[in-house]
Order: C-alpha cells, then sequence, then structure tokens
C-alpha cells in the first residue's frame, strides 16, 4: 500500500508572480500607423479583465466538453466607446465597431508554444474609411458580431487612437498567460 506524504503541500496551486492580481491574465498592446509613417502607441501592455462569462468558459472548453465544437477566444473587437465599465459582469462591448475594416474579426496570428503559460494572439486592422477613435478591445470566441458569442478578455487603451483615416493601420496585440 502507497502512503501519499503530505498530500496538503502538493494539492496547493503554484503562488502566481502576480500577487493580488488574478491567476490567469491578459496584456494589451495596440498601435495605431498613420498614413504620414508616424506610428502612436495607444495600449502599453495594458492589463485586463477577464469576465465571469469568459472564465466559465475557459473552464468548460479546457476540462468538461468532450467534443471539437466549443473554440477558443481567437476573434479581435473594436469599440469607440469610452462609458463601458472594465469589469467581469461585462458580457458584450458597447458600441462594437462593424464598419471601415474595423470590424470584428477573426485573429491572423495566433501563438502558443507547448510547456509555456503564454499565448498570443494578434491582428493588424487595415482602415477602409474613417473612424474617429478607438478606446477599447474584447477577444470573442465567434467572429460574427455584433452581440455575438461569449466575450473574453477585455481592455481600455491607455490613450485613444485619436482621428483615423483609410489605409492607416492598427494593431492589436494580447498575451494571455495563465499561472
Amino acid at each position: 500500500m502507497t502512503t501519499i506524504q503530505n498530500l496538503d503541500s502538493c494539492m496547493k496551486l503554484k503562488q502566481s508572480k502576480h500577487e493580488g492580481k488574478p491567476a490567469a491574465h491578459s496584456y494589451w498592446n495596440v498601435t495605431v500607423h498613420k498614413k504620414d509613417g508616424s506610428a502612436k502607441k495607444v495600449a502599453d501592455w495594458e492589463h485586463n479583465v477577464f469576465p465571469s462569462a469568459c472564465i466559465d468558459k475557459i473552464h468548460k472548453m479546457a476540462f468538461m466538453d468532450t467534443s471539437a465544437a466549443e473554440r477558443g477566444f481567437g476573434c479581435i473587437a473594436l469599440t469607440a466607446d469610452t462609458g463601458q465599465t472594465i469589469n467581469a459582469a461585462q458580457t458584450a462591448l458597447t458600441g462594437e465597431i462593424t464598419t471601415n475594416g474595423l470590424a470584428r474579426v477573426e485573429a491572423g496570428t495566433k501563438t502558443h508554444t507547448a510547456g509555456t503559460n503564454t499565448s498570443l494572439v494578434e491582428h493588424t486592422f487595415t482602415l477602409s474609411g474613417t473612424q474617429s477613435d478607438i478606446t477599447r478591445a474584447a477577444l470573442f470566441n465567434v467572429a460574427t458580431a455584433p452581440v455575438s458569442g461569449t466575450m473574453g478578455p477585455f481592455a481600455a487603451f491607455g490613450t485613444a487612437t485619436g482621428q483615423m483615416v483609410s489605409g492607416e493601420t492598427v494593431k492589436v496585440s494580447v498575451t494571455i498567460t495563465t499561472s
């Protein structure tokens, strides 16, 4: 008969190096590339919130589902809205942009290296019209917009993008880390 010694200590989760913050988190980097060749960083490692529905979906996809019908949070959506509170109760991105090349899209880059705790979801949007501002972004598990699917991590940018015109680009990079 085998006895497990010190069962309590082997069952504890590893302490997060982000003391006081959630163990699962993401950081957002967003850069606007202007037609004049200049670049403006509007989010520089901005921390986010994982909505409660996102956490539930992650656990369902990772531990409960027995089919491949579920999909990850690989779609990026943008908004110019500044009034939405960034908290875990949110389920949709208020005022989601659906025009001018800025509609919700399946991210062009999604990477994860086995054995690491980090994934990258990234996409470069190219404007096909004028946009007054972009202030927030969110990940979703469905590319159909708006108000479809489960909203994943979302964040407000540290700086607004300001007026943008056709041909300019917005690169959104989301680094997701679990501990």
